[in-house]
C-alpha cells in the first residue's frame, strides 16, 4: 500500500489529488491533514468539484471513505478535492497497479 496527502492551499479551489499518472486497485481517503485535523469538510469529486457542489463524496474531518471500485482500475489523477478551509487536505492510501 502506498500513502500520500494533498492539501487544499485555497479554499474553492479544487487540486488533484495526485499529479502523475497513479493507476489504483484500490483507494481510501481521509477528511484529515498531516499532523492534525481540518477545520471544516473537504469534498472529493472531479475537476469541477468545489466547496458548494460537494460531488462523489464530503468527508468532515476524521471521516474516511473506502472508495468503491468493485475490481475497477482508477487514475488517482482523475480524483480532485476541495475544503471549506484553506489549509485542510486529505490523507489517503492505494494499492498501485
Amino acid at each position: 500500500m502506498v500513502f500520500g496527502s494533498k492539501v487544499v492551499a485555497a479554499a474553492g479551489t479544487a487540486v488533484q489529488l495526485v499529479s502523475v499518472p497513479t493507476r489504483a486497485s484500490a483507494l481510501w481517503i481521509e477528511g484529515k491533514k498531516v499532523g492534525g485535523s481540518n477545520t471544516g469538510s473537504v469534498y472529493i469529486g472531479d475537476d469541477t468539484v468545489n466547496k458548494t457542489t460537494a460531488q462523489f463524496r464530503e468527508l468532515a474531518t476524521g471521516e474516511y471513505w473506502e472508495v468503491p471500485l468493485g475490481g475497477a482500475v482508477i487514475d488517482l489523477m482523475d480524483i480532485w478535492v476541495d475544503a471549506a478551509t484553506t489549509a485542510d487536505g486529505v490523507v489517503f492510501g492505494y494499492i498501485a497497479v
